[in-house]
């Protein structure tokens, strides 16, 4: 990366830093690629969109499920319940007391 070329995307980078300041960027942040005309915010923005509506329906299922069951988690929400002392026959956690 030449002088000009690292100036630049300095430049880029600070710009970027001040719109994610200062402007409401839907949860997707400006990048210094994206004021240099080289990135694809857009393509961002989708993959968040997605990510979301992916997130509320697995949210959905989960939350219509009987208590303890655990089909549909992922496995390392499996594996963090199991580290917290539930397991798939009670929701209660498992105490001494």
């Amino acid at each position: 990366m030449s002088s000009i070329e690292r100036a630049q995307y300095m430049t880029a980078a600070i710009q970027a830093t001040l719109y994610n300041a200062h402007f409401d960027t839907g949860g997707v942040p400006f990048t210094a690629e994206d004021l240099m005309g080289t990135g694809d915010r857009a393509a961002r923005k989708t993959a968040a969109a997605k990510g979301k509506i992916e997130s509320m329906l697995m949210l959905t299922e989960i939350s219509q499920q009987k208590p303890g069951d655990t089909s549909g988690l992922p496995d390392w929400a499996s594996d963090l319940g199991k580290a917290k002392g539930l397991d798939r026959k009670s929701t209660r956690l498992n105490s001494s007391h």
